[in-house]
């Protein structure tokens, strides 16, 4: 089950969790919705600790004037789908993670297929009629909900 590299990738977070926390981690999933300022953030952090599956979801291409806060983007994924360029970098920083990314609106029709899989949502969203919806999914699928945003300066 675990690889040689593997064991060295995660060897000082294995001192404090151990491999049953390891494994743990390694067999849970999170969906994360939004690949913005928080979303990337979020998601680099459990890409590097070894969360096992890792589904992104995004509607929205890199835009330059968001590389300020925006950090696993650069000047050359200008208009490219920010949850693929996200998965396929993070999926470098830990090949150990299954990752996978997808340019998508978040609405009522569709959510509840895409976190059914999932351990945890994570909601780093920028629109209430998305959050929403992402709620009553959580809500209905008994998938603890983790929110985060900001608004305005």
């Amino acid at each position: 089950m675990w690889k040689k590299l593997e064991l060295k990738h995660y060897e000082r977070q294995l001192a404090l969790i151990g491999r049953r926390g390891q494994s743990r981690l390694k067999r849970s999933s999170v969906f994360i919705a939004g690949a913005g300022g928080l979303g990337t953030a979020a998601a680099s952090y459990l890409a590097a600790a070894g969360l096992g599956r890792i589904l992104i979801v995004d509607r929205d291409p890199v835009q330059v004037g968001n590389l300020n806060r925006q950090v696993m983007y650069a000047e050359k994924d200008a208009g490219e789908p920010k949850a693929a360029v996200l998965a396929d970098r993070l999926s470098r920083l830990n090949p150990h993670v299954e990752l996978r990314g997808e340019q998508a609106n978040i609405g009522a029709a569709d959510v509840l297929g895409r976190v059914s899989t999932c351990d945890v949502i994570v909601d780093a969203l920028d629109n209430f009629p998305s959050r929403y919806a992402l709620n009553s999914a959580a809500l209905a699928q008994g998938i603890p909900l983790v929110h985060g945003s900001i608004r305005g300066f």
